[in-house]
């Protein structure tokens, strides 16, 4: 049930009804399983109950915002009056100050700034239009006699902001809205509704996505909660959790598939909360049900295809990673870096930084598409010095920021998500790697 889009009074009501209701049903369930183990039905209780504990908790949220709303703009003229009386002691006492020194005509008396033309900061307008997003459902279900429109005074204290001002530019859809309707990053990057909240879904089933970001940084998640869904809300709880867990376990039952809490692990059996299938922790299967975990024949090819083909796992999550070109240093989609060569975590090895081969398919990529793209005609002195241009530059730029980017015209593939773009990509001008719009913001570590 969505508790936020109705009276938060009403939606209360109807949790602690049903939180009562379950803390019985718990009680006469209490005594009919085995000592030391959680059967199916108490641990579906237990879920229930964690779920209706966080929607009190977002209901409460929601009175909390509604309140300092309510507070702010019905206290407007009181906050205006006592804003202004202290401005006015503050600027009393410095000239009372200056004056009493030896030099009555010390320069720093004109500096004195003219507290009477103090405005309230625009900042706090942002903040009171977003408050006034995240409560729109909450107004609609106020008495219309209990709300009370912003006073004159406090429009004017405002002051007269032009609308232009306010507006602000999505980075991925370029259209604009108003401040309020926007998420900015640190970055000072802003994301609409639709664009933040397809970023965060793409980001829950892209693990190289999570969490959210824009130019290495990531989008503040507090700052967007106006602007997204609850579910969207939720499945980020829920995915911080399962991506910041190493060694994860997922249901074997091919038709679930759900990640495995670590709270929901006991004595290396695994029970998912959907189907409630018991899996090994060990080898990811079926449970073994007490005996020891056998070697499992599928894993057992699979490492030996992945030393066949020089594959290697990442030392955290234990995804196969292969390495087409570029430097040693891997970064995997779960954060981790490691070396490519002994697979430990970067930097704590001897190992070189790339290998020549690897450098060199690379840089005869790049002049290749130079070749298709410019219409080239090379001999073969011409492309081995144009491969040994791009060699070097590989070399000077393998951890490059990505800083600055250059428009190439016609049908490209984005060289991170494989999308085919038909009118332009984005290329770096230090390392020629070449992006779509959306991964040149978001896939940046």
């Amino acid at each position: 049930m969505e508790f936020m889009n109705m009276d938060p009074s009403t939606g209360r009501l109807i949790i602690e009804i049903q939180l009562s209701e379950l803390s019985d049903l718990v009680g006469h369930q209490k005594g009919k399983g085995r000592e030391g183990e959680i059967d199916d039905i108490a641990l579906a209780l237990e879920t229930y109950k964690a779920e209706l504990q966080q929607c009190l908790q977002n209901v409460s949220d929601q009175e909390m915002c509604a309140s300092i709303d309510r507070a702010v703009r019905m206290d407007a003229d009181l906050i205006r009056v006592s804003d202004a009386q202290e401005a006015q002691a503050i600027q009393d006492r410095e000239l009372a100050h200056s004056m009493s020194s030896e030099d009555a005509t010390d320069p720093q008396a004109s500096a004195i700034p003219n507290m009477s033309r103090v405005r309230l900061n625009p900042v706090s307008d942002e903040f009171l239009d977003k408050l006034q997003v995240f409560n729109g459902a909450c107004h609609d279900h106020e008495d219309p006699h209990g709300t009370q429109a912003e006073s004159s005074s406090w429009a004017a204290s405002r002051g007269n902001t032009d609308s232009s001002e306010t507006m602000k530019e999505c980075v991925i859809c370029t259209d604009k809205y108003d401040s309020s309707h926007v998420a900015t990053s640190s970055c000072g990057h802003s994301y609409c509704r639709g664009c933040l909240e397809n970023l965060f879904r793409t980001s829950f089933t892209d693990e190289s996505l999570f969490p959210p970001r824009c130019c290495y940084n990531s989008v503040p998640f507090e700052a967007s909660r106006s602007l997204l869904p609850s579910e969207v809300l939720r499945e980020f709880e829920e995915k911080k959790t399962e991506f910041g867990t190493p060694n994860r376990t997922y249901c074997h039952a091919p038709s679930c598939s759900s990640f495995v809490s670590p709270q929901f692990i006991e004595n290396g059996i695994a029970r998912c909360v959907k189907c409630h299938t018991a899996t090994c922790t060990t080898c990811k299967g079926r449970s073994h049900q007490g005996s020891d975990c056998p070697n499992d024949p599928a894993v057992r090819s699979l490492l030996d295809l992945a030393i066949e083909q020089g594959w290697k796992r990442c030392v955290s999550c234990h995804h196969m990673v292969e390495l087409d070109h570029g430097c040693n240093h891997i970064t995997c989609k779960c954060g981790t870096q490691f070396c490519y060569i002994c697979g430990e975590r970067w930097k704590t090895c001897t190992c070189p930084q790339w290998e020549e081969d690897r450098l060199l398919a690379r840089a005869n990529a790049v002049v290749n598409r130079d070749v298709v793209v410019n219409q080239l005609e090379l001999n073969a002195a011409e492309r081995r010095a144009r491969v040994e241009t791009e060699r070097r530059n590989l070399v000077r730029n393998h951890e490059c920021r990505h800083g600055e980017w250059d428009i190439q015209g016609g049908r490209h593939n984005c060289e991170e998500c494989n999308d085919e773009l038909p009118n332009y990509i984005y290329e770096c001008r230090q390392c020629r790697l070449m992006l779509c719009h959306r991964c040149r913001f978001s896939r940046r570590r």
